[in-house]
């Protein structure tokens, strides 16, 4: 990547395929929290 490309990023939550009664946390939950505690991180150099 060029130094003048943006990074682009994404948010994957996705619904367990369990049982209902399984299902730990809403999709909407998960999303909260991501958003919430997402920090953007350097690129690493290799």
């Amino acid at each position: 990547m060029g130094p003048n490309v943006p990074i682009k990023y994404f948010i994957h939550a996705r619904k367990s395929t369990e049982s209902e009664d399984r299902q730990a946390r809403s999709i909407g939950d998960q999303l909260a929290e991501l958003r919430a505690n997402w920090r953007p991180r350097a690129p690493s150099r290799r």
